[in-house]
């Protein structure tokens, strides 16, 4: 946006120099991520968790998640592809 009004205050022949706010970062990084739980693929939940999350710590909390147990109930991890901060896929036969 500034550069739009930068460009029709010239066009106006306005020579005044403003000055633009400041961008405060802290409101532009967040500590929480929502995590994409997949279960062969498919979307089964997105949880919430801290930012940069360990797939060990993910993988916990989705064992102690009572919707997401049923799926890996009595069932062998055959593969798990994690993407920080993204996703969690988990494979199972």
């Amino acid at each position: 946006m500034p550069h739009f009004s930068n460009e029709c205050m010239k066009m106006l022949n306005i020579d005044e120099k403003m000055l633009w706010p400041k961008i405060n970062e802290k409101f532009l990084l967040e500590e929480n991520i929502k995590f994409i739980i997949q279960i062969n693929g498919k979307t089964k939940k997105i949880m919430v968790s801290k930012k940069d999350t360990s797939e060990d710590l993910l993988l916990e909390k989705i064992k102690n998640d009572n919707k997401l147990n049923e799926f890996l109930k009595n069932k062998d991890i055959q593969k798990k592809i994690f993407i920080p901060n993204k996703l969690i896929n988990i494979l199972i036969n």
